[in-house]
């Protein structure tokens, strides 16, 4: 099994959790949210965002490249 494949399969085994995400962009810009994986494809994911009915996509190379950082719930304090 590939790195993307184990990564997607641990995706597919976060949908329906709130999850905190925290995303490295270009330039230095960082943006941290809180979401819902709602659906997984083979090159991409959905997060559906808990502020309201905004969407976000990442592919599986993000999480890879650790430009996408995932925390369950168990692991940071959501409130």
């Amino acid at each position: 099994m590939t790195a993307i494949e184990k990564i997607k399969s641990r995706m597919d085994s976060y949908k329906g959790q709130e999850l905190y995400f925290r995303f490295h962009g270009s330039r230095n810009q960082i943006e941290e949210f809180y979401g819902t994986i709602t659906s997984t494809y083979d090159s991409v994911f959905i997060i559906s965002l808990k502020e309201g009915q905004f969407i976000k996509s990442f592919s599986y190379s993000d999480v890879l490249m650790r430009k996408l950082v995932i925390a369950t719930k168990s692991s940071i304090d959501i409130s």
